[in-house]
């Protein structure tokens, strides 16, 4: 599924009288957003799931509107943000400098984020109605400019000529021809609303006016006729977005390091192993897609993990395993395990590490390194998961899923999985695994092991994981990424990526992919 939303925020002028009725002598401030929301490049009907965020200058969140039910009718909506049943904006948020709007649809993330700057709402100036009072006569269409500061004003009985201005003769305002030594010029007062009525002072009379305002006696009184009526006052709580522009969950591309191979989310950046020669794990921000830095770890690393403090990568030519702090990079240690580790798991409290070479699982302490452990599984194993009580292992040549209790490493079931099961994922109820030789990735029930279904890819899935909606599976062989619904299967969307693409995960708005041959990685 492919979005394209284009967002506009209009904001109210605060003197407006209907307006002023509705609102609190200090309300909080709502935001009116519109936007275009395009899927499959065509426009959306129907009611979609959004979430709209304000961020602050570092992309730390500020206000969340929670998940709003909105109806989108031929790709276009509108919302009040700020407005019940959403929370109130903060009427302090809104002074923050640099601020911008993330924006969410069905979990998935509109980009760019946008800049929030102050402005009028443009459409206030078609609500005027009724007659004008004061200074002004007529309508909002045909408006006329009778007095300057409650002073009549006469262009009807003599119509002014070019170079005259606008003279006081003791009673009104009239036409007349500006005489006497040019005096110090007189200060001009701003132009509100009465600027549009330059129309009538557009005889010169603005102009003249100030050139009055240099002609001794007559210069403060110039300076009063360009000051006019005062404008409406700003409502400094409503912002706008002057900017339109074209947002896309697709084909998002960055600069990967060397053949990146495997991926996990730290909760804000992505660490990627690089299958090459390069012994190394590489820190990408999530928000930017900019490299952050690159550590050294051990030789072929392959599967990645976060155990909410630490990066642990699983070292296949080393036999080990090597411990990072995710805040820094700082290696904290490399532990021996089985023979050929090619993948790694948390399950919360202990790391688990599959050794392909030896057909088996290790334990790990998560504090020390230590190994707790060693358990056979089945032959070639090449991926692990936890469903939250047990472990579901990948044996790659077997064609099977064993099924692990992680209090002592006792096998509970094998389960046939389909062709070559090389990557698995949990959804909350059910085990996926992506079948490399079956072109498809299998559901099975994690409490029973039973076989849900079976479903068709691209050409050698090789991974496979859960955006809280969506199954993604990589295609190998044909460059692609294939998107399921992940309650009933159905395939939603398959779209290119680079050359083969790998690992991926899910950082809670967007899915990245790694592309290991044309060295990027690719956001959807």
């Amino acid at each position: 599924m492919r979005h394209r939303g284009t967002i506009s925020l209009l904001a109210g002028l605060a003197a407006c009288p209907a307006l002023i009725a509705q609102q609190p002598a200090a309300p909080a401030p709502t935001l009116a957003c519109q936007g275009r929301l395009l899927e499959a490049a065509l426009p959306v009907t129907g009611t979609r799931t959004f979430v709209f965020a304000i961020l602050d200058g570092s992309g730390a969140e500020l206000w969340s509107s929670g998940s709003q039910s909105i109806s989108v009718n031929s790709g276009l909506y509108s919302v009040s943000l700020g407005a019940a049943p959403m929370p109130a904006i903060p009427p302090a948020l809104l002074a923050q400098p640099s601020l911008k709007l993330h924006t969410t649809v069905s979990g998935i993330a509109l980009a760019p984020d946008t800049d929030l700057v102050p402005a009028l709402q443009a459409r206030s100036a078609f609500e005027v109605s009724g007659a004008f009072a004061g200074d002004v006569g007529g309508t909002q269409n045909a408006m006329t400019l009778l007095q300057l500061q409650g002073i009549p004003l006469d262009l009807s009985t003599t119509a002014p000529v070019s170079g005259q201005g606008l003279l006081y003769n003791g009673a009104k305002w009239v036409p007349g021809t500006v005489t006497g030594a040019q005096g110090p010029a007189g200060p001009e007062g701003p132009m509100g609303p009465a600027g549009a009525t330059g129309a009538t002072g557009a005889t010169g009379a603005a102009g003249a006016t100030g050139a009055a305002g240099r002609a001794g006696p007559q210069g403060p009184a110039g300076a009063t006729g360009a000051a006019g009526p005062a404008g409406p006052t700003l409502n400094l709580q409503k912002v706008a977005l002057l900017k339109w522009y074209g947002a896309s969950r697709i084909n998002t591309t960055v600069p990967g390091p060397l053949a990146p191979y495997y991926l996990c989310f730290d909760g804000a950046n992505l660490w990627v192993t690089s299958n090459s020669s390069t012994r190394a794990v590489t820190k990408i921000n999530a928000h930017t897609g900019l490299q952050v830095g690159t550590y050294a770890v051990g030789g072929g690393p392959s599967g990645v993990a976060f155990d909410g403090a630490h990066i642990w990568v699983a070292n296949s030519s080393d036999n080990t395993v090597s411990k990072l702090k995710a805040s820094d990079g700082t290696a904290v240690g490399a532990y021996p395990v089985g023979t050929g580790p090619n993948a790694i798991c948390f399950d919360g409290s202990f790391i688990w590490v599959v050794n392909g070479g030896s057909n088996n699982i290790t334990k790990v302490n998560p504090d020390t390194g230590a190994m707790l452990g060693t358990f056979s599984v089945g032959t070639y194993p090449v991926a692990i998961c936890s469903d939250g009580s047990h472990l579901w292992v990948a044996n790659y040549t077997q064609s099977t899923l064993s099924k692990v209790d992680p209090a002592n490493g006792a096998i509970l079931g094998t389960y046939s999985g389909g062709a070559y099961p090389y990557s698995l994922c949990f959804d909350g109820t059910h085990v996926w695994s992506a079948n490399r030789y079956g072109n498809s990735v299998s559901k099975l029930v994690a409490a029973t092991g039973e076989l849900v279904g079976t479903y068709g890819v691209g050409t050698n899935p090789v991974g496979v994981c859960f955006d809280g909606r969506s199954i993604w599976a990589t295609n190998l062989g044909s460059g692609t990424v294939t998107q399921l619904d992940a309650a009933t299967g159905a395939a939603l969307g398959t779209y290119p990526t680079g050359s083969q693409p790998w690992g991926l995960c899910f950082d809670g708005a967007s899915v990245w992919v790694a592309n290991r041959i044309a060295n990027t990685l690719i956001r959807f």
